[in-house]
């Protein structure tokens, strides 16, 4: 980049699409709620160490019962958390599912494989987790180098690289890390 014309002011930036965490156990969801008797209330779809829930053939009934349901089963289910559609809604989620999950640490939800385990790591889990962290690299003209900087999370990648280029986002849900890689 130094060297080609025109390049010189440019930056070159890596970044993951996110980030990892180990796993030890698959949960088939589909299967687990069948076991549970609330398959016919609600469909699942996996999203890795999450999961959407819609409504299910005989309808959702009482979405205040599957909540308790879910959650007086979350240790069978690998569940950590249930999701409303409000706190969803707050993650900027996508519309549609009525509930939604997160996986307990070291579990992967799946739709139809076998419960074994098929991966040694994955994403899919929300906000605020330790594995919600990014590799991160940056190099150009103003950037220091052999820099090493605590994780970062993903919210904060926009910000950061608009803030590198001299730009600001409207109202980022992340923060603008990038005086951390400036000299």
């Amino acid at each position: 980049m130094e060297q080609t014309p025109g390049m010189e002011d440019a930056l070159l930036i890596a970044v993951s699409d996110h980030g990892q965490e180990d796993i030890q156990k698959t949960v088939n969801l589909t299967a687990a709620l069948e076991r549970i008797g609330l398959s016919r209330r609600l469909l699942v779809q996996s999203n890795g160490m999450s999961a959407y829930f819609f409504p299910g053939p005989d309808g959702t009934g009482n979405i205040g019962g599957l909540i308790r349901s879910l959650t007086l089963h979350a240790e069978e289910l690998g569940i950590s958390r249930v999701y409303t559609r409000s706190d969803m809604d707050a993650m900027h989620a996508v519309a549609g599912p009525i509930l939604g999950a997160e996986a307990a640490p070291g579990v992967v939800f799946s739709d139809s494989l076998d419960e074994e385990k098929r991966e040694k790591a994955t994403h899919g889990f929300g906000p605020g987790r330790a594995a919600d962290r990014c590799l991160f690299a940056v190099r150009g003209r103003g950037i220091r180098k052999n820099t090493e900087l605590d994780p970062m999370p993903m919210r904060d990648v926009g910000p950061t690289i608009a803030g590198l280029m001299g730009l600001e986002l409207p109202r980022p849900d992340g923060m603008n890390r990038s005086a951390l890689f400036l000299e």
